[in-house]
């Protein structure tokens, strides 16, 4: 892990082994994307963070990582730069190898359902494919400046039974720009049932890009 380098990666500094409890020195970032769209009034393009977002993904699944859970805490901002935290949860929430066998009350406290791919709450499948399931929400999040709760007023159980059900998230209707609608169809590509139907990351990073070329103006995309 400490030879991860890639900028949209949340950087390990070093190690602290001499004395209990053991530390992993990270990278110092002002804030994580929750706390930036509340206070810093961003300027920058949703499309472009959400450039910056896919490449970390990319790159950590090109190293064969799953990030297990994704979402507005575990990226980090530096400056005009979006890095993701890698982080199962585990230091906070326990993650179950297996959820099937439990309601979905208690599987709450355990994963975030609201970021969660059908096969994780169902069979526990953890996959680099959920975590790209996990990126089309965050997008979604980032597009509405996270000023809405992804599947708003719904249960948990609601929750689990509307997607089973094939409903997914409309754009947000929070926010107005050109490629909101271009951004809302690779949400649902990510959101395909079938997690092979399900693009990788290094594609969605790819049709980001092109997208982010048409994205006015130009000082909304500084990176």
């Amino acid at each position: 892990m400490a030879q991860l380098d890639q900028p949209n990666t949340l950087r390990i500094e070093g190690f602290m082994t001499a004395n209990y409890p053991k530390l992993v020195v990270m990278e110092m970032c002002e804030s994580n994307l929750a706390e930036y769209f509340a206070t810093e009034g961003p300027t920058m393009h949703p499309v472009a963070i959400s450039k910056q977002i896919a490449c970390g993904v990319a790159y950590l699944h090109t190293n064969q990582f799953i990030l297990r859970h994704l979402g507005v805490d575990t990226v980090l901002v530096a400056g005009n730069t979006f890095k993701i935290k890698l982080s199962s949860k585990t230091d906070v929430e326990p993650v179950l190898d297996i959820v099937s066998n439990r309601g979905t009350d208690e599987l709450s406290g355990y994963i975030p359902l609201r970021n969660s791919a059908p096969e994780v709450f169902t069979k526990g499948i953890f996959s680099q494919m959920s975590d790209v399931w996990a990126l089309g929400v965050l997008m979604w999040s980032v597009c509405c400046r996270n000023t809405s709760v992804p599947f708003w007023g719904l249960s948990r159980r609601q929750l689990v039974d509307a997607v089973l059900s094939g409903w997914r998230l409309p754009p947000p209707d929070n926010c107005d720009f050109p490629e909101l609608q271009e951004m809302h169809s690779l949400m649902l590509a990510c959101w395909e049932e079938n997690a092979e139907l399900r693009p990788t990351s290094r594609d969605l990073r790819h049709k980001i890009e092109i997208l982010l070329q048409d994205v006015n103006p130009p000082t909304q995309i500084a990176v």
